[in-house]
């Protein structure tokens, strides 16, 4: 390799360096407007639009819109958890048990019709009633 050759070398490296480097201060900076934004929206405005970002999520196919979904998430989570509100917590939707009354947050609960606390199906709940 002559020394004209390495330095050309060098030059396209260093370039790329400084490329990656704008690259990552744009997402930092992308990031911090996201933060200022979402911490300047009301808490049920949030809630809206992390539902909205979750259904995102799920029906998403590429990957840089999965890795952008959760980021958006990610910076979601951290404005509701300054205002106490736990991630599992954190959504619209809710659940109230038939007999024990207790609500459930849990995606997944709501999606089943499950009882966290009684560990029944509230569709079983409800025949064993009759």
């Amino acid at each position: 390799m002559t020394l004209e050759e390495f330095v050309r070398r060098g030059q396209a490296a260093q370039a790329a360096v400084d490329a990656l480097t704008e690259s990552h201060a744009a997402a930092v900076k992308d990031a911090r407007d996201a933060y200022a934004l979402f911490e300047s929206m009301r808490t049920e405005e949030l809630l809206t639009l992390k539902a909205a970002h979750e259904l995102d999520q799920a029906a998403a196919t590429r990957p840089e819109s999965i890795v952008f979904g959760a980021g958006r998430l990610a910076l979601i989570a951290a404005v509701l958890a300054t205002r106490g509100i736990r991630p599992e917590h954190a959504t619209l939707a809710s659940i109230t048990c038939p007999v024990c009354r207790r609500v459930s947050y849990n995606l997944h609960d709501i999606a089943n019709r499950y009882c966290g606390f009684c560990h029944q199906f509230h569709e079983d709940m409800r025949e064993a009633s009759r």
